[in-house]
């Protein structure tokens, strides 16, 4: 038997996760199913939507078969401006 892994590239918020992000905080998210990402590296935060809210990096990743908890850090917060740019160019 095995474990369906899912590779992330972009850190994705789903609806409940809605908040109000600075600089320098850490935050935690729950996702569903065994998941891997970069750590340490500065990677895309969108919402649900994939309207691009800014830079992260996780610092903390712990996986189980049902869902992995996902630790990240706030880097960037972008401004209207970058997030049109993004979500415009990077879907």
């Amino acid at each position: 038997m095995t474990t369906p892994i899912k590779l992330m590239g972009l850190l994705t918020l789903e609806e409940t996760d809605k908040s109000t992000f600075e600089v320098g905080e850490k935050y935690t998210i729950v996702k569903s199913g065994y998941r891997m990402a970069p750590m340490g590296v500065p990677m895309e935060l969108a919402d649900v939507n994939f309207k691009y809210i800014g830079k992260a990096k996780i610092i903390k990743i712990v996986a189980t078969v049902e869902s992995s908890e996902i630790t990240f850090e706030m880097l960037k917060i972008f401004s209207p401006e970058e997030s049109l740019v993004y979500t415009n160019n990077f879907i």
